[in-house]
C-alpha cells in the first residue's frame, strides 16, 4: 500500500471519531485498527490518537446505567483494540500508553491485555476485568 493511501485513510479514520454518530465513530476505530496492523510507521501514532479519544471521551453518562458498565460502546471498541494490539511497552512500543484519568469503569475489552508501564494515574478502573492482564510497572 502507498504511504499517500495510508496517510489519507489515518486522516479519514481520524475524521470519523469526530463524528457525533455512533456507526461513524466505530468505522472510524475499525479503519485506524486496520492502519495499525499494516504499518509500523502509523501504529504509534494510531494509539496515541485512540488512547486520546479515551482520555477525552470517556465520561459518566447517565445512558449507560444498569448496562453493566459506565462507558459507551466505542470506548469499549477502542479498549478491545488496545487489547488486541501487536505490540505493547518494552515489545516494540517505545513509550507507555497514556490512559490518565480515563473511566474504564465496568469495562471487560481489556481482560488478558498488555497494560505494562501504562500511565493510568486516577483512572477508573472499578467493576473493569482485568484478569490476566500485564500491569507490571504501570503507574496507578
Amino acid at each position: 500500500m502507498l504511504k499517500a493511501d495510508l496517510k489519507d485513510r489515518f486522516r479519514e479514520g481520524s475524521l470519523l471519531l469526530l463524528s457525533d454518530d455512533l456507526q461513524t465513530r466505530l468505522t472510524g476505530i475499525r479503519t485506524l485498527e486496520q492502519i495499525s496492523k499494516e504499518s509500523d510507521e502509523h501504529y504509534w501514532h494510531v494509539m496515541d490518537l485512540l488512547t486520546a479519544y479515551i482520555r477525552r471521551n470517556a465520561s459518566y453518562e447517565p445512558r449507560y446505567a444498569g448496562r453493566g458498565t459506565l462507558i459507551g460502546r466505542d470506548i469499549e471498541t477502542v479498549l478491545s483494540v488496545i487489547a488486541r494490539r501487536s505490540h505493547y511497552y518494552g515489545n516494540g512500543e517505545s513509550a507507555p500508553l497514556n490512559l490518565e484519568e480515563a473511566i474504564l469503569q465496568g469495562s471487560s475489552a481489556l481482560k488478558a491485555s498488555h497494560l505494562e508501564g501504562s500511565n493510568l494515574y486516577r483512572a477508573d478502573l472499578s467493576g473493569a476485568d482485568l484478569r490476566g492482564t500485564n500491569l507490571r510497572g504501570t503507574n496507578l
